[in-house]
């Protein structure tokens, strides 16, 4: 059954010759039998509704001056169901009938869905200032923990009006599909935030995170991250400068992220129901399991390692503020899901087939073009640039079937170079490659007379090297 945004999609695209209503008051034969208008009015009804159920409670504890223990619990269901039944219209052009559409007859369907999520965190704080030292330390842990179930069940052929249910429909088309997935995530964390005299500040961080989606002996991985700030325009040496420059910070910093973001039980090798038939009676006929994947049981968590400089100013009283920053981000053990030989039985793995290196510098300016008791106007320019390239890749070379290719950017345009179209007078030269006048002309990379797989080229990246906005409010 179309969505609605399908609906108005093919109602867009008609063109005005098509007919939708015809002058008689029939349905139009529309897109070859496809009459958006008809489908709304009488050939479609979809009902769905969204619950979700949410409860949180919290509990907080101060034992003495500046530690605090809070505690979290939340849960949360959300439920999804979607009745849809299509119903067959009669179209007619020139006053002859069509037929119905669509031709496969009235249909129901009824979806359910229902997904629970459930959290918990635990965690103290400590906080403390003495003389010119300012102290904050924190640990914790969380859990998240995620139940999915997926019904879905159809029949064909309703002959009676108002007799819609599922039940009603030719119990010989009816068809069912179910599933149901959870994966479970459990964290150890803790942050340390050190000031002197508001100067020069330091903070250190550090995670412990295990996910169900991988298997034992990959599951935990520690990601630290360690950053430092210096408040130049709080020393006393630069108090002269504070009349223009009124905030300078020097800052730095330098971590590690884990990614873990696949599908659960990738794993492991998942099955799918096959049906096998013997001789010609369709009834004749038994199910059988079979690998629909390959499973990878050394998936592990992706690693980012990230180093960043930057600058915060303020000019004027902050009349105009700003930062300039840049940054390099190595990772490590990326997860990419690689596309298979077709030889293999199957089309995709997924893999840590890996490392990238992402660098790049950013501004930002912020200014208070004009500002008075009625009116203000504030400006903010931007400017990005980014370089990103593949360094190393499973098995030590290129993977063309992904279009990776090591020392270029992992997304990239891989195809053909197109250098014009083949002329009158070219037929000759244009037979070489099956093509005729009027045909795209590829160009032949190594001159071997044909095109094909080795002929492909990068033709440039897909992500922008240069991100620039102006903006006044």
């Amino acid at each position: 059954m179309d969505t609605p945004a399908n609906i108005i999609g093919k109602a867009l695209t008609m063109t005005p010759i098509m007919s939708g209503i015809n002058a008689d008051g029939t349905w139009g034969y529309g897109i070859n039998g496809t009459n958006p208008i008809a489908m709304v009015q009488s050939g479609c009804t979809t009902n769905s509704i969204a619950p979700e159920y949410t409860a949180r409670t919290t509990l907080s504890i101060d034992p003495f001056k500046g530690f605090n223990i809070f505690g979290a619990y939340s849960w949360k269901r959300a439920d999804g169901e979607t009745n849809a039944f299509v119903k067959p219209y009669q179209v007619y052009e020139s006053g002859v009938s069509k037929g119905e559409f669509p031709t496969t007859g009235s249909s129901k369907s009824e979806h359910r869905t229902k997904t629970v999520t459930k959290q918990y965190n635990l965690q103290g704080t400590y906080e403390k200032n003495f003389h010119k030292n300012y102290l904050k330390a924190l640990v914790g842990f969380q859990s998240e923990e995620l139940h999915n179930t997926y019904l879905l069940a159809g029949r064909k052929n309703y002959y009676y009006d108002g007799y819609e249910e599922l039940v009603n429909g030719d119990v010989s088309t009816a068809s069912n599909s179910s599933s149901k997935c959870a994966w479970s995530m459990l964290s150890y964390f803790f942050r340390l935030n050190y000031a002197y005299n508001d100067r020069y500040l330091l903070e250190v961080n550090g995670r412990y995170d295990g996910t169900s989606r991988f298997k034992k002996g990959h599951r935990w991985g520690f990601f630290p991250s360690v950053s430092a700030g210096w408040r130049i325009s709080e020393e006393n040496f630069f108090e002269s400068a504070k009349s223009v420059v009124s905030n300078l910070k020097l800052r730095a910093s330098y971590g590690a992220v884990g990614n873990s973001a696949i599908d659960p039980y990738q794993t492991i090798a998942g099955l799918s129901k096959y049906d096998y038939l013997f001789g010609e009676d369709a009834g004749n006929k038994f199910f059988a399991y079979r690998p629909s994947m390959i499973p990878n049981k050394d998936l592990g968590w992706e690693i980012s390692r990230t180093a960043n400089f930057g600058v915060d100013f303020g000019l004027w009283n902050n009349r105009i503020s700003g930062y300039i920053e840049g940054y390099i981000t190595k990772t490590s053990d990326l997860l990419m899901e690689r596309t298979l030989p077709f030889f293999t039985g199957f089309s995709k793995v997924w893999q840590n087939i890996g490392k990238t290196e992402n660098k790049g510098i950013e501004l930002n300016i912020q200014a208070n073009t004009l500002k008075t008791k009625s009116f203000s106007w504030e400006t903010t320019v931007t400017f990005a640039r980014n370089w990103n390239k593949i360094t190393e890749l499973l098995g030590g070379g290129d993977i063309r079937n992904n279009s990776w290719f090591i020392g270029k950017p992992l997304q990239v345009h891989y195809n053909y170079e197109m250098i014009g179209v083949w002329q009158l007078g070219e037929e000759k030269e244009a037979q070489k490659y099956g093509a005729i006048p009027g045909d795209i002309k590829v160009k032949d990379q190594n001159n071997d007379g044909s095109i094909g797989e080795l002929d492909k080229v990068i033709l440039g990246q897909k992500d922008p090297k240069i991100i620039a906005s102006l903006l006044n409010s």
